[in-house]
């Protein structure tokens, strides 16, 4: 069988097609100038090929021949997504042919036979075409979401909205491609899910139609993402529709607050893939801290005195009565620190020395997911406390070391995307999945720098909708 062409058509808007000589750091900007991609290199070759080059960018022109039961492992350099599509110039012999496409995002789970899993077991099927004849194939395409764009948590797996992975994803975008339209629709997503009670979903749809499953700390970062929302873009009428849905989510939060004045939860209530969530939880009592901040200057911009009132008697600093355990997580002391609810600088700092102190070459470990566990998504927040602790030298530090060195140096990682989570020793192993081809090597809740160095080491943060008033110090620590 003889291939005149293999390319992956991108989807998505128009990309500039030209491209400035000598830009700086041009190596780090990875928008492709055509739509249409070819494989940069060949990476591996099974069985019987000829001229297997023929079809990478430095290959030129001429075919490719494949013999029976044979294979070509390409290598796009880069994380890409598309149609994909090729030439067949001819084909010899009798009965059924077939040619298989897989992917893998990982070096680690190249397999000829299967893509690598999106589930807990085994590998997903590859994508076969019946080829009869010499001519154009392409692989069929599925629409959902309505016709709209929305932001999901992996490019590879579910494909859900989830209002945590957005409270990282979503200030991405913002600071990159502004697309915030996307960002809209996925709150709407959510927001039609909320029930009589006040309680918004863990996921969209169809997770919510399968499980039925309850988060209170993702309830909170839905209301998060719904004042960055309106913080990033302005869009009064907006925060005015949904503003009832708003209060009364954050008004079923409040109802979990006992003679303590702090949130209990029920037990093993789920998060992130976390532990032993549950009780008077710190991370979840220091989202709720946060929130209530955020809601109470919602209101003041829709003149809501009543709610105002309301939430501004529901904040507390009772930093001491937090219950101890014999487990320091990752997530709450980042959290407390970067919600505000360690006031002192003092103690802020000595979180961040604990913090710091437990690095090991591979990133900031997470006690609270029950493994050995570097989770970029909680680390982004760590990342942050560091910064609003005084030591943006240590946030530097731990980008430069985590997400530079390993997340995208490391051979088995995609030199483009962020890695969803994996272990303290460096395998890519993420303890809440049995099946390790399963991790997302293109994660939203990974990219937190992109944000945390605009809003924290370059110092430009927005203060009010759209913009309309800035804060500008820059803390560049490195």
């Amino acid at each position: 069988m003889i291939f005149s062409s293999l390319s992956i058509n991108l989807l998505g808007l128009a990309v500039v097609s030209t491209k400035v000589a000598a830009v700086p750091y041009d190596e780090y900007i990875l928008t492709p100038n055509p739509r249409t991609l070819v494989p940069a290199s060949v990476y591996n070759v099974n069985g019987s090929v000829t001229s297997s080059e023929a079809l990478t960018a430095i290959g030129g022109s001429g075919s490719a021949s494949f013999g029976p039961s044979s294979a070509v492992t390409y290598d796009f350099k880069k994380n890409i997504a598309g149609i994909v599509s090729f030439n067949i110039g001819s084909i010899d012999g009798d009965g059924d042919q077939f040619i298989g496409i897989s992917f893998t995002e990982s070096s680690l789970w190249i397999n000829e036979n299967g893509c690598d899993a999106t589930g807990d077991a085994g590998i997903d099927e590859a994508l076969w075409f019946p080829v009869m004849s010499g001519g154009y194939y392409k692989a069929e395409t599925q629409h959902q979401r309505d016709g709209t764009s929305v932001l999901t948590d992996g490019a590879k797996r579910d494909r859900l909205v989830w209002p945590g992975d957005i409270a990282i994803s979503g200030p991405s975008v913002f600071v990159s491609t502004n697309d915030m339209i996307t960002i809209k629709n996925s709150l709407d997503s959510l927001l039609v899910l909320q029930n009589s009670s006040g309680a918004l979903p863990y996921a969209g749809i169809p997770f919510t139609t399968v499980l039925n499953t309850w988060s209170f700390t993702y309830h909170l970062h839905s209301l998060i993402d719904i004042h960055d929302y309106y913080l990033f873009t302005g869009d009064l009428e907006y925060l005015q529709q949904h503003w009832g849905q708003f209060k009364l989510g954050m008004n079923f939060s409040l109802g979990f607050i006992d003679e303590t004045k702090m949130a209990n939860l029920p037990k093993d209530n789920p998060d992130w893939l976390r532990v032993g969530m549950g009780g008077h939880n710190i991370e979840a009592n220091s989202i709720l801290y946060y929130t209530l901040n955020l809601g109470t200057k919602l209101s003041k911009v829709l003149n809501d005195l009543a709610a105002m009132a309301s939430w501004s008697a529901k904040l507390y600093r009772d930093n001491d009565s937090l219950p101890l355990t014999t487990l320091h997580p990752q997530d709450g002391n980042a959290w407390a620190i970067f919600s505000g609810l360690v006031d002192s600088p003092s103690r802020a700092l000595q979180v961040s020395d604990s913090l710091a102190a437990r690095w090991n070459q591979y990133g900031a470990p997470a006690p609270e997911c029950g493994g050995n566990v570097v989770s970029p998504f909680v680390s982004v927040f760590e990342i942050q406390a560091h910064y609003l602790a005084g030591r943006a030298d240590r946030a530097v530090k731990m980008i430069k070391f985590m997400w530079g060195d390993f997340m995208l140096d490391d051979p088995r990682m995609t030199n483009s995307t962020f890695i969803e989570g994996y272990s303290t020793d460096g395998t890519l192993h993420y303890a809440p999945y049995a099946n390790d081809p399963r991790v997302s090597h293109a994660h939203g809740w990974s990219t937190g720098p992109t944000s945390a160095l605009t809003f924290h080491g370059a110092g430009l943060m927005v203060t009010s909708g759209a913009g309309k008033t800035w804060s500008v110090a820059p803390n560049l620590g490195g």
